[in-house]
């Protein structure tokens, strides 16, 4: 299935006469990085677009995004879908999250993670992704270039498809291809497949990123960074079903049981250094994650620093038997009726939460690529200097 059933205006005209090379895919990457990283302001929109046909599915949808960032911590960025339409917005020193259509915002002191070197204004999200473009796509396997007639004219791109992620299933094939405009140096499309590869299942999906980066190095005023409720707005203290932003608050509480069926209260830890790794065995990313923060525990440990799980799993036995097998050390607290949420919030997992001996929240974060890990070791430094990882 060709991208032009689902990107008519972004439709692959023909091959370029360039003859790439693993050697000129990495330089082209690296152009492409720095030209994101040197950025003084940058705003950049995409169009999402999705289609999934199997034996139980048939599913078609689209949607969108924008951001918009500058120097001096400036920052917007909006998604919008048939569910969900939220805009976050940053001036420097404080941040708001608008949802239009439940006519209800927060507003809260921006309280910036610590810096991640080398790459400009890109710190988060979208932004940072394209700044690692040299990094993240530096295994990809080269495909024939093409033509790609977008929106703003015609580009010749370099096309790769992506390193291979973490297992998702073993019955699906999944793979993500990308287009570099290589004159301008920019990422301009992205399509990701999902594949069935058993005869008894039936399924392909395939979501489409067009980018079009409105502006690079030029003026964004300072109204694009701020936020004037329009009338009938509701501020409210947070969103239900959404994860909260504790940075810089007092940790809720946290009553659970373990997985021995103990009881546990967190402030039985005030006064003490604690990560909290909210999981699952199920989630891919969260058993991934989990031999990094092994070794970190194993270094942390007699440092001072608590590591305690909350894990989310049906059954306490599953994880049980998980940890026992892999040997992970630390303690591990079981919540399969997301009792958390009400006062943490609901998010993605692996969900890591850095709290300091004052009891306040001094980093969340979710994930563990390297922007995460990066940000994760940059708190624990800022928290004590004691508490210093040793290099891989």
């Amino acid at each position: 299935m060709r991208s032009i059933l689902f990107l008519p205006f972004a439709a692959c005209l023909a091959f370029s006469q360039t003859q790439d090379t693993p050697e000129s895919m990495q330089r082209l990457l690296a152009e492409t990085a720095q030209n994101y990283r040197n950025a003084k302001s940058m705003l950049i929109e995409r169009e999402i677009v999705g289609t999934s046909d199997g034996d139980l599915a048939k599913d078609w949808s689209r949607s969108y995004s924008k951001d918009a960032l500058r120097e001096g911590d400036r920052l917007l960025s909006e998604s919008r879908s048939v569910m969900f339409w939220s805009i976050n917005i940053t001036n420097g020193s404080k941040q708001w999250d608008w949802r239009p259509w439940r006519k209800q915002y927060t507003e809260l002191p921006r309280i910036p993670l610590p810096p991640l070197k080398g790459y400009g204004i890109a710190q988060e999200g979208l932004p940072l992704f394209l700044a690692q473009l040299d990094s993240k796509l530096a295994g990809g396997t080269l495909l024939p270039p093409e033509t790609l007639d977008l929106a703003g004219g015609r580009a010749d791109c370099l096309v790769l498809i992506g390193p291979p992620g973490a297992p998702f299933d073993p019955t699906f094939k999944a793979q993500t291809k990308y287009w570099i405009d290589r004159d301008r140096k920019l990422l301009v499309k992205e399509e990701f497949t999902l594949l069935s590869v058993i005869p008894e299942r039936r399924y392909r999906a395939v979501t489409v990123k067009t980018y079009n980066l409105k502006q690079l190095n030029e003026p964004l005023p300072d109204s694009l960074f701020e936020f004037h409720p329009p009338q009938g707005a509701v501020q409210i203290t947070n969103f239900d079903f959404a994860a909260r932003d504790l940075t810089g608050k007092p940790a809720p509480p946290l009553k659970l049981k373990t997985l021995n069926g103990e009881d546990f209260d967190l402030a039985s830890l005030k006064g003490k250094p604690v990560l909290l790794d909210f999981w699952a065995t199920w989630c891919t990313p969260c058993r991934t994650s989990l031999p990094a923060l092994a070794n970190l525990h194993t270094q942390l440990k007699d440092k001072g620093l608590t590591v305690i799980g909350v894990d989310e799993d049906d059954d306490p036995m599953t994880a049980a038997r998980y940890v026992a097998d892999n040997h992970y050390s630390w303690l591990q607290l079981f919540d399969n009726k997301l009792a958390t949420f009400k006062d943490w919030g609901a998010g993605g997992i692996p969900r890591f939460v850095l709290i300091a001996k004052d009891g306040k929240v001094v980093y969340e974060g979710y994930g563990d690529d390297e922007e995460e890990q990066a940000r994760l070791k940059a708190a624990l430094q800022t928290l004590d200097s004691n508490f210093t990882l040793a290099k891989d």
